[in-house]
């Protein structure tokens, strides 16, 4: 049975295709920053809505691949609600860039961190098996930041052809990390680091 988070990206994405009737592709700024602010309004008192914070490059996703990627976004963005213990000087953050042809989604907080043996591949918790399941569905790469201080979960995906050659930004490199779901097989690679 759908989580109400889940139907809330759904019904978004529907809601906010029906009012740009000339596309079937959406702002991945506008709609992450519309989902983030409804579940601060579900999960916040109504003067810590700024607990959570989206920064976002231009770019455009077509209906399904923004549904899978708000699934995913607001999966973290909950968890770290939930574990991440965050603060007006430490927010939750959800940053949107571009990269050679790939959008980069990283959801981060300054909280405890994850425990060392945290691997969502054996994950029981059915949120992240759902994460795992989406970013295969986008032909995308899951990967854990082990060298930040909190929690930072950092999706990587193709972007739609025809924005290849549009400038991109340079993303802010990753010390050490972990790739746990990669490629368009499902295939996996091995962590790089598990501390």
């Amino acid at each position: 049975m759908p989580k109400p988070n889940q139907i809330l990206v759904v019904a978004r994405v529907h809601d906010r295709l029906h009012k740009v009737r000339t596309s079937d592709r959406l702002p991945v700024g506008d709609s992450l920053r519309e989902l983030c602010d409804d579940v601060a309004a579900y999960s916040l008192p109504k003067d810590q809505g700024a607990l959570i914070g989206v920064r976002a490059m231009e770019a455009a996703l077509p209906a399904e691949q923004s549904i899978w990627l708000g699934l995913i976004v607001v999966e973290l963005v909950t968890n770290a609600l939930k574990y991440g213990n965050p603060a007006a000087e430490r927010p939750i953050q959800v940053d949107v860039a571009r990269l050679d042809g790939q959008l980069r989604v990283t959801v981060s907080d300054r909280g405890r961190g994850l425990p060392q043996d945290f691997d969502p591949r054996t994950s029981k918790g059915f949120g992240m098996q759902v994460v795992g399941l989406l970013v295969k569905q986008l032909h995308g790469s899951l990967v854990i930041d082990r060298a930040w201080r909190g929690a930072r979960f950092i999706v990587t995906m193709p972007l739609p052809a025809d924005q290849d050659r549009v400038a991109s930004a340079t993303a802010p490199s990753v010390k050490t990390s972990a790739a746990i779901w990669t490629g368009p097989s499902g295939s996996r690679s091995a962590r790089a680091e598990a501390t």
